[in-house]
């Protein structure tokens, strides 16, 4: 099963540095995540025919940084699963980093289901 996304019981634990804390949002900055959590960035943050920000495990992630809040809607999670049609065989998944500290990842729920057999 995955690792790396932080403290299991799914509270801000350790901080996550992400540099200067006004960077938010910065391919930079998305890239050092992706590679906080054992992920490969994907150069340029998908801008060309490979989408998403990086690829980690069996995933297809797309960072959303910010400094208080952030709102899923159908149009993000859809277009997150887009994004993750341009590799084959990777689940899409959500992380979104609040204020460089609180990591929280999104995924359907059949993959955790999926992840939950394996356990």
């Amino acid at each position: 099963m995955p690792v790396g996304l932080g403290n299991p019981s799914g509270c801000a634990g350790a901080k996550m540095t992400s540099g200067n804390s006004k960077e938010y949002g910065t391919n930079k900055s998305e890239q050092r995540i992706i590679k906080s959590i054992g992920g490969t960035p994907i150069k340029n943050s998908g801008r060309g025919s490979v989408k998403g920000d990086g690829t980690w495990e069996e995933f297809v992630v797309d960072v959303k940084e910010t400094e208080k809040s952030f709102t899923i809607s159908k149009q993000t999670w859809g277009k997150v699963c887009s994004d993750a049609l341009t590799h084959r065989e990777k689940d899409p998944m959500l992380l979104v980093v609040l204020d460089g500290n609180t990591r929280l990842a999104v995924i359907e729920f059949e993959v955790l289901e999926r992840l939950m057999k394996w356990n």
